[in-house]
């Protein structure tokens, strides 16, 4: 299982929106940028892989999401022109086929 970093809204017919804190599991790692998960209500799609973080103890997780929740507002603001990819690719990786913003 792993826990979800930051939300992700589903842009493509295959991705999955996920929130921040959620628990999900990973079915799929063959791409090294976006993984293919499943949440605790069995539905499936990709998710960027740096939005995840193994479970562990949870001091560390708190720790960690603590951290994060000072990162994402400003990853979030550098990130705001949704009419372009390359800034999609730049935030959370690249995909093997061409995708949008949403």
């Amino acid at each position: 299982m792993l826990r979800v970093l930051f939300d992700f809204q589903a842009c493509d017919d295959d991705d999955i929106a996920v929130a921040r804190g959620e628990l999900i599991k990973v079915l799929n790692k063959d791409d090294d940028d976006w993984w293919w998960v499943e949440n605790v209500h069995r539905q499936r799609g990709f998710v960027p892989r740096n939005f995840l973080w193994p479970c562990g103890c949870y001091v560390c997780e708190k720790f960690i999401l603590d951290r994060v929740t000072n990162v994402a507002p400003v990853l979030r603001d550098q990130h705001t022109d949704q009419s372009s990819c390359d800034e999609r690719t730049r935030l959370v990786g690249t995909r093997k086929y061409t995708s949008t913003w949403c």
